[in-house]
């Protein structure tokens, strides 16, 4: 082979390491007293899960939209999703949906009598973003690399709240999987164990984002065990008027060994998933 061939195929194989960089990124934004994730996959796909309150002081949409514009700089999101229609989770997706291009929008579809999730989905309609149900056992088809799969709430609603139907997604990038919860509480993590303690490949996860941001009514020693985390991230406001997270949560993490990283403390977290090892860091922005 002569030294131009090999010296061509060095600068393509350099090209394409640094075009592609084969990292799965998530990033739990700190958007006070809500939640709020956005994902990169390997093939810069991306995906945001929940965007966090907005009310008459505040709107945290665009807090998310900074971030994701100005600190990422990426300007289309390929999926959106609401793990359930309380506003602490979807208050500032109207602002995202309103000002970025979104292709995908997916949502567990409970019917629940608030103005903010009736224009969520005015915005949706108007703009004519595609639509989908959030149920178990549905993969998200969206970059080959990664497995995205919607494990829970059911085909049909087993309880009458909307925490109770929280979506619940497994994303996995070869070795490593991260598990969102959104507000599921003791009731949806009983049915959850009883349905996957025999299928426990498809729920255990390194990083799990702890349900109802650490609240006294989550987390419970069977959840915990079945999930089996090495991390935790809990996504709370500062000082918040709930007690979030609570003590014995804290403590209940710690009983399994588990390394516990909070958005009131630690501003939004960064982990970097190289598909077989990942890594946390505190990124340097804050609201």
């Amino acid at each position: 082979m002569s030294k131009i061939i090999k010296f061509v195929l060095f600068i393509l194989l350099f090209f394409l390491t640094f075009c592609f960089s084969s990292l799965l990124k998530v990033y739990f934004i700190d958007v006070g007293q809500g939640d709020a994730a956005f994902i990169i996959t390997p093939n810069n796909y991306t995906i945001l899960v929940d965007a966090g309150d907005r009310d008459e002081f505040h709107d945290y949409g665009k807090d998310v939209y900074s971030f994701i514009k100005d600190q990422l700089k990426i300007n289309k999101i390929n999926v959106a999703l609401i793990s359930h229609p309380h506003k602490d989770h979807i208050g500032g997706m109207i602002y995202i949906l309103s000002n970025m291009k979104v292709e995908k929008f997916y949502d567990p579809g409970f019917p629940y009598p608030s103005l903010v999730y009736f224009e969520l989905l005015e915005i949706v309609n108007k703009k004519k973003i595609k639509y989908y149900l959030a149920r178990g056992e549905t993969y998200i088809d969206l970059d080959p690399q990664v497995e995205i799969k919607i494990l829970y709430p059911p085909k049909n609603f087993v309880f009458d709240t909307p925490n109770d139907n929280s979506v619940v997604l497994r994303i996995r990038y070869k070795e490593i999987s991260v598990l969102f919860t959104g507000d599921i509480e003791a009731n949806a993590e009983k049915v959850i164990v009883k349905k996957y303690k025999n299928r426990r490949k498809e729920i255990s996860s390194n990083i799990l984002k702890v349900p109802h941001h650490g609240s006294s009514t989550s987390s419970t020693y069977e959840f915990i065990k079945l999930v089996e985390p090495e991390v935790a991230i809990i996504s709370c406001g500062r000082s918040n008027r709930f007690g979030h997270p609570h003590y014995r949560i804290l403590r209940r993490y710690e009983d399994y060994g588990v390394e516990i990283f909070r958005t009131d403390i630690d501003g939004t977290i960064e982990v970097i998933i190289d598909g077989e090892d990942y890594k946390i860091n505190k990124f340097m922005y804050s609201n």
